[in-house]
């Protein structure tokens, strides 16, 4: 029991090096269909297929896509004849090394804990070369700049270089 609590509030390089170890859940699944999943009275009361529906099949497209790195209990050790509580969500924004605990509504410390992990590309600042999505992430990050809809990286806008020195996007002469 302590080996769980302790996997809890392990860092996101830690759970990498314990899941190595463990039975490894690795699934996609867009944070919005989590978020909304733990909002929901289902987060109180639900069964393993109720879990499963969370996860994105590959033709959804997320507004964010993450990966669902491991569970407390271990997804293996789920069926669909029990009913689980879902005590909150760990969740890690890869890109920029953040981690937030987001418990749920049910008042369950002893419930299913997920551990996910995101690229980060949602951020609202975001400097050149950084992946994107919008627009406003690159402008708000970098004067002049813009979301490459292609590589969704943010760049300069036509007719402005980047300057490394000032991190700025400059007038070209």
């Amino acid at each position: 029991m302590a080996i769980r609590w302790i996997r809890i509030y392990v860092s996101a390089i830690q759970i990498f090096c314990v899941l190595i170890n463990t039975d490894v859940f690795v699934s996609s699944v867009c944070l919005e269909d989590i978020f909304s999943f733990i909002r929901s009275s289902k987060a109180c009361a639900f069964r393993k297929a109720d879990f499963d529906n969370i996860s994105n099949d590959e033709t959804k497209r997320c507004q964010i896509g993450c990966s669902i790195l491991s569970t407390v209990p271990l997804y293996s050790e789920m069926n669909n004849k029990n009913v689980y509580k879902m005590s909150g969500i760990k969740l890690s924004l890869l890109s920029c090394q953040y981690t937030s605990w987001l418990p749920t509504h049910c008042n369950d410390a002893t419930g299913l804990t997920i551990n996910i992990g995101c690229g980060g590309k949602f951020i609202s600042n975001r400097g050149i070369r950084e992946s994107c999505v919008s627009d406003t992430q690159c402008e708000n990050g970098t004067t002049n700049s813009m979301c490459n809809e292609t590589s969704e990286v943010c760049e300069c806008k036509k007719g402005y270089l980047f300057l490394w020195e000032s991190n700025t996007c400059s007038p070209s002469k």
